[in-house]
C-alpha cells in the first residue's frame, strides 16, 4: 500500500503562489522606491506581511491537524506529489552494528503508475 500525505499538491501550490506574490510585491516595491511614492511602499510592506503572516498561520494549522501514520515494512510514502514523485520505504531492519540503524531504499515509480 502507498501513503501519500493528504494535501501534498495544495501544499505545494499553495507555497508557489505564496512565491509569486511575493516576487509581484516585491516589484511593486522596486516601482515605489524608484518612483519615490511612499505609500504604496507601504501598502506593499503591508502586503508582504499578510501573505507571509496567512501562509504562516496555515501551515501552523495544517501541521496541528496532522497525524502520524505508521508504515509497514515496505509500504511506501510519498513526497513532494507536484513533480517528482519521491518514494521513502524501510525495506528491512537489521540489528545495528556501529552506527548502521536501518536500510532505506529510495525509489521513483514507473511511468504507468504516475496516473493513477
Amino acid at each position: 500500500m502507498e501513503f501519500m500525505p493528504e494535501h501534498a499538491p495544495l501544499a505545494v501550490m499553495a507555497f508557489l503562489g505564496t512565491a509569486g506574490l511575493l516576487a509581484l510585491v516585491a516589484l511593486v516595491l522596486l516601482f515605489a522606491l524608484w518612483a519615490r511614492k511612499k505609500w504604496i511602499g507601504i501598502g506593499a510592506g503591508a502586503v508582504a506581511l499578510a501573505l507571509l503572516s496567512g501562509y504562516l498561520l496555515i501551515l501552523l494549522g495544517v501541521s496541528q491537524t496532522s497525524h502520524e501514520k505508521l508504515l509497514a515494512l515496505g509500504e511506501r510514502k510519498y513526497f513532494c506529489e507536484i513533480d517528482c514523485h519521491i518514494a521513502y520505504s524501510v525495506s528491512g531492519v537489521k540489528k545495528p552494528r556501529c552506527s548502521e540503524m536501518s536500510c532505506i531504499k529510495l525509489r521513483q515509480p514507473a511511468a504507468s503508475s504516475l496516473s493513477t
